[in-house]
């Protein structure tokens, strides 16, 4: 019995050709199918069927948007420790402006020695809060140019 090769991508574009297609294929899936697991088949010299949570491939599915649009992709684990700078540069603010965050207890943290260091879960948290809070005040907005027939 002959031996399966593995396919070998030849270039960026052929690769970003591909994740689009199995992008499209796994979006198409996660909307056809609700149940709580399913079972991923892996082809290649021997099969390997995983059982995983729907929850991990709509992640990969995630991982595969950023990836097609030519977006670098890196995991990490929400109880990771971050420094101010860090917490600052993910929330695209200055460092004095998140010192006054987590002065006026809007996102919590804990110091180590004289540093102050939080959490990304905390982080990542608030910045959902505010992202809710501002699109409720955009329908807000939109709402009232609406009925005030300024063309929106």
């Amino acid at each position: 019995m002959p031996t399966q090769q593995s396919p070998h991508l030849t270039n960026l574009e052929e690769s970003s050709r591909i994740t689009e297609t199995s992008k499209h294929l796994l979006t198409q899936y996660l909307k056809e199918h609700d149940s709580d697991l399913v079972n991923l088949k892996l082809l290649g010299q021997h099969e390997y069927t995983l059982t995983l949570p729907i929850s991990t491939l709509q992640l990969f599915n995630e991982m595969l948007h950023h990836l097609a649009r030519g977006d670098a992709v890196e995991f990490i684990a929400q109880d990771k420790v971050l420094t101010t700078q860090e917490a600052a540069d993910l929330l695209h603010v200055s460092r004095p402006y998140l010192i006054g965050l987590l002065e006026n207890q809007q996102i919590p943290y804990h110091k180590v020695g004289s540093h102050r260091r939080l959490y990304l879960r905390d982080l990542l948290n608030y910045k959902f809060t505010i992202d809710q809070q501002r699109l409720a005040t955009l329908n807000e907005l939109t709402a009232q140019a609406q009925e005030l027939d300024m063309g929106y």
